[in-house]
């Protein structure tokens, strides 16, 4: 039910003994793809060779599509201050066309500090600091790259933001606001605690790159 592998084989192999009694079905078994059609064809045309005189009837289920809602909050420690992130996503998946494919739709926030220097119009070193604030809605397709309950993954999406930067240096504070259409890339890991509780580390890319977030998600 994880997806974890319990035990190792080769499946062609299997099948290659189940098919011993059945020359037409051997001879085309390095033909057979690894997915659930072509097995379940398979199956269909061995009982069919083996038990030529009795009916043989299909109970397959095709696979439903997932609805789940996961919300994420995760922080990171950067200059004696913390990138914090929030966000509440609904995740669609469709296993029959892609298993480790996931659409996320929802509310992002995060808020990135940042420390810098200048150098005025004297040439002289200054020191600056920033809080770049964004609420987001995102579209963003997620990849995971392995099954199991460790899954790193990669993301890629657009979203609707809002984001609001306090500038502070010697001569006083800036704010500067805007709202626009973004592209968003994110690379990250899911690693599966309980059945609905995990723990996620993302490193997004929106409007600017963020530091990581690492934190606890929860499904519903």
């Amino acid at each position: 039910g994880s997806g974890e592998v319990k035990e190792q084989g080769q499946y062609q192999n299997q099948l290659l003994f189940l098919a011993v009694q059945c020359e037409a079905l051997k001879k085309d078994i390095d033909l057979i793809k690894f997915d659930e059609q072509s097995i379940m064809q398979f199956v269909t045309q061995l009982n069919n060779c083996t038990n030529p005189n009795k009916a043989v009837f299909n109970y397959y289920h095709k696979a439903k599509s997932k609805f789940e809602i996961m919300a994420f909050a995760g922080a990171f420690p950067v200059i004696s201050s913390l990138q914090t992130t929030a966000e509440i996503m609904v995740r669609l998946s469709y296993p029959k066309l892609a298993r480790n494919v996931y659409i996320n739709i929802g509310l992002h926030y995060s808020q990135t500090p940042n420390v810098g220097t200048g150098y005025s119009y004297g040439n002289s070193l200054y020191q600056y600091k920033t809080k770049d604030v964004i609420f987001s809605l995102p579209v963003l397709v997620q990849y995971n790259i392995t099954s199991g309950r460790v899954q790193p993954y990669i993301g890629a999406g657009f979203s609707i933001m809002k984001w609001d930067q306090t500038y502070t240096y010697y001569r006083g504070t800036i704010n500067n606001n805007q709202i626009s259409v973004e592209v968003i890339a994110e690379v990250g890991i899911e690693a599966t605690l309980m059945k609905s509780l995990l723990i996620k580390a993302a490193w997004r890319y929106e409007k600017f790159v963020q530091y990581p977030a690492i934190g606890i998600a929860v499904k519903f």
